[in-house]
């Protein structure tokens, strides 16, 4: 295969797989994982080799060979075979169904990456809350797998905060995310009476993930069509795109950092407590 070819073949296979910017580093990681996997099997293949050919090879250069082994599993982390065959996404799910089931009447915040790193306080106005974010979940992403990760037992609220991965370049202009958000809501409301709906948070174009990937009138677009649903089916909409202010909010122009967390989180948590009628000050 020349390198044009293999280049050529790298890309068809992340569109198909539908790699999402946010989950691109995570994806290539898992793959430098799964060749390093390749190289120990390699190694451990060539060491039993020698050793049955019965080659001048002494038991210290053995030893050396198992050493190095060791070291190489020991970098990639590998414990056993199986370590192979996990799915984050696989991991990331069960998690979330886990706590959802321990949890009653709960606050849950579905979205992202940007919602998975957020730190939430563990409970407001009486009710834990929990982390249901996936990173590199666009509003398509999570509705199908929203029906199985939803629990039986009615949350007090849920928050939607989907919409900044439907605004990537890659990601065709039409057809919007009106019809896959309206879905989402749908189902949704089958588990939750009071649901929130939060814009997109505000794209740093002179971060180097934001310039690379994301298209900032899209951003645009998809914020104004999720107020529009919110407007729709009267229901609250948490406007990032003004809570969220100033210079140097993120690192790296998509995911935030400490101050743009404190904005980010202080605004999902101020519209909580009002949507539930809590007084309760909680922790921004």
């Amino acid at each position: 295969m020349t390198e044009s070819e293999f280049g050529r073949d790298t890309i068809v296979l992340l569109f198909e797989l539908r790699i999402t910017p946010l989950s691109l580093r995570r994806s290539l990681a898992l793959g430098l994982t799964l060749v390093a996997g390749v190289l120990l099997s390699a190694m451990l293949t060539l060491g039993v080799v020698i050793l049955k050919a019965g080659e001048a090879q002494t038991l210290a250069h053995a030893e050396k060979i198992s050493a190095e082994i060791g070291r190489v599993s020991e970098q990639i982390r590998l414990n056993s075979p199986a370590d192979l065959g996990n799915s984050r996404l696989d991991v990331r799910t069960f998690m979330i169904r886990s706590q959802l089931a321990q949890a009653k009447s709960s606050i849950i915040v579905i979205g992202d990456s940007i919602t998975e790193a957020a730190l939430f306080p563990s409970s407001l106005c009486g009710h834990t809350i929990i982390n249901a974010g996936i990173g590199g979940m666009s509003v398509p992403s999570y509705l199908a797998i929203a029906k199985q990760l939803l629990p039986d037992e009615p949350a007090a609220l849920v928050v939607i905060a989907l919409g900044t991965n439907d605004s990537a370049k890659t990601i065709p202009k039409s057809p919007t995310i009106e019809a896959g958000y309206t879905q989402l809501l749908d189902l949704i409301r089958q588990h939750s009476a009071k649901i929130l709906l939060a814009g997109i948070p505000p794209l740093d174009m002179k971060g180097e993930l934001a310039t690379s990937y994301f298209d900032q009138g899209a951003a645009a677009s998809n914020d104004a069509i999720i107020r529009k649903i919110a407007a729709a089916n009267k229901l609250d909409f948490i406007d990032l795109r003004n809570d969220v202010r100033g210079d140097n909010q993120t690192i790296d122009g998509i995911h935030l950092n400490a101050a743009g967390y404190n904005q980010w989180r202080g605004a999902l948590l101020s519209h909580i407590r009002s949507s539930l009628g809590c007084t309760e000050a909680g922790a921004n």
